[in-house]
């Protein structure tokens, strides 16, 4: 019997999503980039084309489809280059701290861009954590919970 196989990155993510979002003190959701082709026919195109044909007006509906087809097409963008597969709140003693949390494969080695938008998390003083499963979203969470309450408590008694 052969090796079995790697899990899937989206698995992991769906994993950690289930995991996570089951803690009393996260609120975590998936976050998808990409973009969607826009610019096709209308419902009201379409039926005024078909009312054309019907008419027996066959010039005028090839011109009314031409102009639709000829129509540009928008690609409407969405997500940010980078960003993490899940985000939410991590809530430590009643405050709210961003949460990003990357999926990776066993094999998945992070972007330029990915690292980038870590860093950018990283300064703006948020949680940024690359996991392979849900266990170890568990403890990196975990360990990043005990380390905010211990600074919040070292702020306090200055």
């Amino acid at each position: 019997m052969g090796k079995p196989l790697a899990k899937l990155e989206t698995d992991i993510v769906r994993e950690v999503l289930l995991a996570v979002g089951q803690r009393d003190d996260c609120r975590v959701w998936r976050q998808n980039t990409g973009g969607i082709e826009y610019g096709g026919a209308k419902q009201s195109e379409l039926r005024q084309v078909l009312a054309l044909l019907l008419a027996g007006k066959l010039a005028a509906a090839i011109s009314s489809v031409r102009g639709i087809l000829n129509r540009k097409q928008q690609t409407i963008k969405f997500g940010m280059k980078g960003q993490a597969d899940i985000t939410g709140v991590l809530i430590v003693d009643g405050l709210g701290f961003r949460l990003e949390i990357e999926c990776k494969s066993e094999t998945g080695r992070q972007r330029k861009e990915q690292a980038d938008f870590e860093k950018m998390v990283m300064l703006a003083g948020c949680i940024y954590i690359i996991v392979r499963d849900a266990e170890q979203a568990m403890r990196l969470i975990d360990r990043n919970k005990q380390t905010l309450q211990l600074r919040m408590r070292e702020g306090a008694e200055q």
